[in-house]
């Protein structure tokens, strides 16, 4: 079973490791389930600078998916003050329902700010108004700026560039391998019942 299934806080098994999220109101007071900050990627720290993005490690219990993830580092275009975290390869999944007898639509943002800003979390999009209907809503946290689009035409620096948008090749490869633990319990545990 992939599903952990409360009401509250459910635990969705992924090809990484379990992940708790919790139950949240809407803007117009649907509830969904939010499964926020769940890693993609290994973090871009250190020697993974400015390179391209690896696999996230698998992780031992269950991570907690509760609470949105820091965007990733850029400066404000309001204040012009650096922000962020460069630890940022997280992507957020909302759902209406975890229960459904069929696959639900998917629909994966990219947030805009011409690769030098921007949020993928809920506090600067949230996903209210589809959480009016029976769809799974996932952004996509993504290097920035010169930490995701630097390039050296020397290649003994191994900075090729576009590391930004092979993070989010990466998380759609995630996406690929795990969103239908976000959507079908039903057909889950109805085979493994039979």
């Amino acid at each position: 079973m992939s599903v952990e299934y409360d009401q509250v806080s459910p635990v969705v098994e992924t090809t990484h490791g379990k992940v708790r999220g919790t139950l949240l109101n809407a803007l117009y007071g649907e509830e969904f389930y939010g499964f926020d900050g769940i890693p993609y990627g290994e973090p871009p720290l250190g020697p993974l600078r400015f390179k391209d993005p690896r696999e996230r490690k698998p992780w031992i219990g269950i991570r907690d998916c509760s609470q949105p993830q820091s965007k990733c580092i850029q400066v404000s275009s309001y204040t012009k003050q650096v922000e962020g975290s460069e630890d940022c390869l997280y992507l957020n999944i909302s759902v209406k329902k975890l229960e459904s007898k069929f696959p639900l639509p998917i629909l994966v943002y990219i947030h805009g700010g011409q690769h030098k800003g921007g949020d993928s979390s809920r506090r600067a999009w949230g996903p209210d108004y589809f959480m009016k209907e029976d769809v799974i809503f996932i952004s996509i946290g993504h290097r920035l700026g010169p930490f995701g689009f630097l390039t050296f035409a020397n290649p003994s620096l191994e900075i090729p560039g576009n590391a930004g948008l092979k993070d989010i090749i990466l998380a759609l490869r995630w996406i690929k391998k795990n969103v239908k633990n976000f959507s079908t319990f039903l057909v889950h545990l109805s085979s493994s019942t039979s």
